[in-house]
């Protein structure tokens, strides 16, 4: 079982959560600069974003 956005709680609970941990934050803060800049171009334009994300693999996947 694997879980997304690494909750606090998938450190807390057992088996301990594999987790797929994403910047949220990050993704919310690149987001508003992106509609911002739209908005200032006054267009439609497809604008794009990567950001990174890790596997903290733990006990829920059985590799540990």
């Amino acid at each position: 079982m694997v879980g997304y956005h690494d909750l606090e709680i998938a450190s807390l609970v057992e088996p301990l959560l594999t987790s797929v941990h994403a910047p949220i934050y990050d993704l919310g803060i690149k987001s508003i600069s992106m509609l911002l800049q739209l908005i200032r171009i006054g267009q439609k334009k497809t604008l794009s974003m990567t950001l990174t994300t890790k596997l903290l693999i733990r006990k829920s996947c059985g590799c540990e």
